[in-house]
């Protein structure tokens, strides 16, 4: 049940705590009591970015962390922030890649059906629809010589090892760790409702 607070006082504890090194557990408890502000943008950036924190502290990436970075990219383009970043796109980039070629760097005997899978789901569903769509801050030069890359190694298996070499020495972690780096400066500079002094 969440408790009933002032509805300025409560979105200020709630982005104070998130900015506390907390355990993913500790703050996922914490997220259930203190009600979420449907009209805080940097609240919900802040919850992100940390999903995003948990997920790379195993090292590596999954795919929600793209669905987190394209909420963050719309979060800031509804409220005016500066969404033009070039660390957000170099690492959703990165993330997009590396999951992408997860699937044949196994070698097993479906990696190239789960291949066909990875490339619909990210690169047919989200990058091709952002590609239609003015003013996505992903969408890259780099992002889109990947996607034509990545389709034309479906249809051609000496691509696919083009791919994988081409990925040798990517750090989609570091990247995004960099991205989150940066945006937690900027958002640094937020002040809650009693700093004015």
């Amino acid at each position: 049940m969440a408790v009933d607070m002032d509805s300025d006082l409560g979105p200020w504890i709630l982005e104070s705590l998130l900015r506390l090194p907390l355990q993913s557990r500790i703050l996922k408890s914490l997220i259930k009591v203190v009600p979420l502000p449907n009209d805080n943008p940097i609240i919900k950036k802040i919850i992100l970015l940390r999903k995003i924190e948990s997920e790379i502290s195993k090292g590596c990436v999954s795919e929600s962390i793209l669905d987190c970075l394209e909420r963050i990219e719309e979060l800031d383009f509804q409220s005016g922030m500066d969404h033009d970043s070039e660390s957000l796109k170099a690492a959703y980039c990165a993330v997009a890649v590396t999951c992408t070629v997860q699937s044949i760097a196994d070698k097993g005997a479906d990696s190239k059906f789960k291949y066909f899978e990875a490339v619909k789901r990210i690169w047919k569903e989200k990058v091709c629809k952002m590609e239609k769509v003015e003013n996505v801050a992903l969408v890259s030069e780099e992002l889109l010589s990947w996607k034509a890359l990545i389709e034309a190694a479906l249809w051609e298996d000496s691509l696919c090892d083009d791919v994988l070499k081409r990925t040798e020495g990517m750090d989609a972690v570091g990247l995004v760790k960099a991205y989150v780096r940066e945006e937690k400066g900027k958002l640094s500079s937020f002040r809650g409702p009693n700093d004015e002094n």
